[in-house]
Protein backbone atom coordinates (compact mmCIF):
# COMPACT_ATOMS: atom_id res chain seq x y z
CA UNK A 1 0.00 0.00 0.00
CA UNK A 2 2.69 2.08 0.74
CA UNK A 3 4.60 1.94 -2.53
CA UNK A 4 0.79 2.63 -4.26
CA UNK A 5 0.30 5.45 -2.28
CA UNK A 6 4.11 7.17 -3.07
CA UNK A 7 3.22 6.66 -6.73
CA UNK A 8 0.35 8.99 -6.46
CA UNK A 9 1.95 11.14 -4.88
CA UNK A 10 4.59 11.17 -7.54
CA UNK A 11 1.51 11.76 -10.12
CA UNK A 12 0.01 14.61 -8.14
CA UNK A 13 3.57 16.76 -8.64
CA UNK A 14 4.22 15.90 -12.14
CA UNK A 15 1.98 16.81 -15.38
CA UNK A 16 -0.46 13.96 -16.23
CA UNK A 17 0.83 11.27 -17.79
CA UNK A 18 4.12 11.73 -17.28
CA UNK A 19 4.63 8.59 -15.17
CA UNK A 20 2.20 6.44 -16.82
CA UNK A 21 2.59 2.65 -16.09
CA UNK A 22 -0.88 0.71 -16.20
CA UNK A 23 0.91 -2.55 -15.86
CA UNK A 24 2.79 -1.89 -13.02
CA UNK A 25 0.10 -0.16 -11.12
CA UNK A 26 -2.32 -3.11 -11.79
CA UNK A 27 0.31 -5.32 -10.56
CA UNK A 28 0.96 -3.90 -7.98
CA UNK A 29 -2.47 -3.56 -6.92
CA UNK A 30 -3.15 -6.98 -7.25
CA UNK A 31 -0.08 -8.31 -5.36
CA UNK A 32 -1.47 -6.19 -2.77
CA UNK A 33 -5.08 -7.87 -3.10
CA UNK A 34 -3.79 -11.43 -3.26
CA UNK A 35 -1.84 -11.08 -0.02
CA UNK A 36 -4.90 -9.92 1.84
CA UNK A 37 -6.89 -12.78 0.34
CA UNK A 38 -8.85 -10.55 -2.02
CA UNK A 39 -9.71 -10.48 -5.27
CA UNK A 40 -9.79 -6.64 -7.45
CA UNK A 41 -13.05 -5.49 -9.48
CA UNK A 42 -12.08 -4.57 -12.95
CA UNK A 43 -13.36 -0.84 -12.05
CA UNK A 44 -10.89 -0.68 -9.06
CA UNK A 45 -7.98 -1.51 -10.76
CA UNK A 46 -8.52 0.72 -13.51
CA UNK A 47 -8.91 3.65 -10.38
CA UNK A 48 -5.90 2.43 -8.91
CA UNK A 49 -3.90 2.24 -12.03
CA UNK A 50 -4.88 6.28 -12.70
CA UNK A 51 -6.20 5.74 -16.06
CA UNK A 52 -8.64 6.23 -18.17
CA UNK A 53 -11.17 3.12 -18.09
CA UNK A 54 -10.74 1.96 -21.81
CA UNK A 55 -6.72 1.57 -20.94
CA UNK A 56 -7.60 0.27 -17.86
CA UNK A 57 -9.88 -2.59 -19.73
CA UNK A 58 -6.95 -3.05 -22.60
CA UNK A 59 -4.27 -3.56 -20.11
CA UNK A 60 -6.45 -6.31 -18.04
CA UNK A 61 -6.94 -8.06 -21.03
CA UNK A 62 -3.12 -8.06 -22.00
CA UNK A 63 -2.47 -9.11 -18.32
CA UNK A 64 -4.70 -11.64 -18.59
CA UNK A 65 -3.57 -13.16 -22.17
CA UNK A 66 -0.19 -13.19 -20.34
CA UNK A 67 -1.47 -15.36 -17.82
CA UNK A 68 -0.18 -13.09 -15.12
CA UNK A 69 -3.84 -12.37 -14.10
CA UNK A 70 -6.90 -14.62 -13.62
CA UNK A 71 -10.99 -13.28 -14.05
CA UNK A 72 -13.99 -14.48 -12.77
CA UNK A 73 -17.58 -13.08 -12.21
CA UNK A 74 -18.60 -11.93 -8.64
CA UNK A 75 -20.17 -14.82 -7.14
CA UNK A 76 -22.69 -11.65 -5.82
CA UNK A 77 -23.01 -9.83 -8.99
CA UNK A 78 -23.22 -11.46 -12.71
CA UNK A 79 -22.45 -8.04 -13.77
CA UNK A 80 -19.08 -7.58 -12.08
CA UNK A 81 -15.72 -9.09 -12.99
CA UNK A 82 -13.27 -9.96 -10.41
CA UNK A 83 -9.38 -10.14 -10.97
CA UNK A 84 -6.76 -11.95 -9.21
CA UNK A 85 -2.97 -12.67 -9.61
CA UNK A 86 -1.86 -15.86 -10.52
CA UNK A 87 0.95 -17.92 -9.05
CA UNK A 88 3.71 -17.54 -11.54
CA UNK A 89 3.37 -13.44 -11.43
CA UNK A 90 2.80 -13.27 -7.77
CA UNK A 91 6.26 -14.90 -7.30
CA UNK A 92 7.90 -12.65 -9.59
CA UNK A 93 6.59 -9.47 -8.35
CA UNK A 94 7.21 -10.41 -5.08
CA UNK A 95 10.72 -11.40 -5.97
CA UNK A 96 10.96 -7.84 -7.72
CA UNK A 97 9.67 -5.93 -4.44
CA UNK A 98 12.17 -7.87 -2.10
CA UNK A 99 15.29 -7.55 -4.37
CA UNK A 100 14.82 -4.05 -5.59
CA UNK A 101 12.34 -1.93 -3.37
CA UNK A 102 14.10 1.28 -4.56
CA UNK A 103 12.52 0.85 -8.11
CA UNK A 104 9.53 1.07 -7.03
Amino acid sequence: RRILRARRRRDEMFPPGLFADASWDILLETTLARLQGERVPVMALCLAAAVPTTTGFRTIRKLIGLGMLERARDPNSNQRILVSMGDDAFARMTACIAQSPHLL
